[in-house]
């Protein structure tokens, strides 16, 4: 697979947000490092989402699961029709 940069601009309200979740965090972080923490969250609830509507299956689940860092595979033990992951 072939990576494609890709630029995002945000408004002074985004870039705003960004800086105060940064600071919450107490490791040093960078704008790409909340982006994709941002991003992996939000396909952690699309997973949930489509899944528990019936519109992806038990694989494409576990296969999205796996894409996922191991705080937010953790997420899914509890509660998922799969049971605990040993990933």
């Amino acid at each position: 697979m072939t990576l494609k940069p890709i630029t995002i601009t945000l408004d002074q309200t985004y870039s705003n947000k960004i800086r105060v979740i940064q600071e919450a965090i107490s490791d040093p972080t960078t704008y790409k490092m909340i982006v994709e923490g941002l991003l992996d969250t939000g396909y952690a609830n699309a997973l949930k989402t489509l899944h528990s509507a019936g519109r992806i299956s038990d694989s494409v689940l576990e296969q999205g699961i796996q894409e996922l860092p191991d705080y937010l595979q953790a997420s899914f033990d509890s509660g998922n029709p799969l049971g605990p992951h040993k990933l």
